[in-house]
This record gives structure tokens, C-alpha cells and sequence, in this order.
């Protein structure tokens, strides 16, 4: 999925860390700030990096 939180949501960067935090307590992982730092505002980053994030706990 190619949606744009920024865009579609009007979502403010800032918030970006808030749906990061979320993402983590719905999915059971952990990011590390690095992953923040260049997690991109579309769904499809954001599952990259919960397959990114769930790889690397394992």
C-alpha cells in the first residue's frame, strides 16, 4: 500500500514517532531509533519495517 500518512492524514512528522509506538505495541516489536530515523510516511514502510524488525528478533 502506497498511502501517504503525511499526505492522506495530514499527519505532522512529529507524530510519525506516535504511530511508530503503536505500530510496535500491535505487532509485538521493537524498533531501534535508526529505524525511526528512516521510516518513510507510507504503509508500505511501515510494514517493511515490522518485517525488518521481526527478522532481526529472531
Amino acid at each position: 500500500e502506497e498511502t501517504d500518512f503525511l499526505a492522506d492524514m495530514n499527519t505532522p512528522s512529529t507524530e510519525l514517532i506516535n504511530i511508530a509506538v503503536k505500530v510496535e505495541q500491535k505487532f509485538d516489536v521493537e524498533f531501534e531509533d535508526d529505524d525511526i530515523d528512516n521510516m518513510g510516511s507510507t504503509v508500505k514502510d511501515i510494514i517493511d519495517l515490522i518485517l525488518v524488525a521481526k527478522e532481526r528478533s529472531k
